[in-house]
């Protein structure tokens, strides 16, 4: 299975009026813009032909548009900074403008990313080294983003313990990193939106989404702690609820446009 990939699976995480929005890539770079509830584009760039919404859990169903941009690279438009990150010990780097976050973690966890700014202006991109993907990677216009997310599980552990993320940003952001053991464990009913990792107490989950439109899709990852093992997903694409069984997965990667209800089940 592969790991979860924003870009190559058609998210690009942004927020509009404060509320996150995962707006289709589909292999384009976004402009800049508004995204309309009914019409899944920012500014004037479509993002690939109307599809149905069981088709959103399709990627291959969507088409592409033109080539993408490289992916950074580490280097002097990165100014470095490093970290120790443990359990417990979490580190939070707060800045302006371009950076690489570098940490070395100092025991076995795979890391939540938690990526807020206020502000930014134009290009956007958080990339993580160590799996080579985008976490964020599009343009805005001054609307606040937000957006958490999961590293450094069994899809990249040959990186070992090392790794950075390289942030483009024309604004003030604040990142903070902290290991998945650190995350309060859920027995309760949780609804929400866009990008959200959770650590539940349960076998199974019942999940029941309302997509924004009819490119949306509601997408999880449930991952074992003990050997950051990838046990379950599911992808839901359209008004409904679906029960998933955990398989021993305890902490979830979810993401989505519209929203969503995750109830963990005995």
């Amino acid at each position: 299975m592969p790991a979860p990939h924003p870009v190559r699976d058609g998210i690009l995480a942004v927020t509009i009026g404060g509320v996150l929005a995962l707006a289709l890539l589909l292999g384009v770079r976004l402009s800049q813009g508004t995204l309309a509830p009914g019409d899944p584009t920012i500014g004037a760039t479509p993002v690939g032909p109307q599809a149905s919404a069981r088709d959103s859990c399709d990627r291959q169903a969507g088409g592409g548009g033109g080539p993408s941009e490289p992916d950074p690279v580490p280097g002097p438009e990165f100014p470095r900074q490093e970290h120790d990150l443990d359990n417990g010990r979490p580190v939070t780097v707060t800045a302006q403008g371009n950076a690489e976050v570098a940490y070395h973690r100092l025991s076995e966890f795979a890391t939540v990313v938690e990526f807020r700014c206020a502000d930014c202006q134009g290009k956007l991109d958080v990339f993580n080294t160590g799996a080579a993907v985008p976490i964020v990677s599009g343009e805005t216009n001054g609307e606040p983003v937000t957006i958490e997310w999961l590293i450094d599980t069994v899809h990249e552990v040959a990186a070992g313990p090392n790794n950075s993320l390289l942030i483009r940003a024309t604004g003030n952001w604040t990142l903070t990193l902290k290991s998945w053991h650190d995350l309060s464990t859920t027995t309760d009913r949780v609804e929400g939106h866009g990008a959200r990792v959770l650590r539940v107490d349960a076998p199974k989950v019942r999940l029941t989404f309302a997509p924004l439109n009819s490119r949306d899709s509601l997408n999880v990852y449930a991952y074992r702690i003990a050997d950051r093992e990838f046990r379950a997903n599911d992808c839901i694409g359209r008004f409904e609820s679906s029960e998933l069984d955990l398989n021993g997965g305890e902490v979830l990667l979810l993401w989505s446009l519209g929203e969503w209800t995750i109830e963990p089940l005995g």
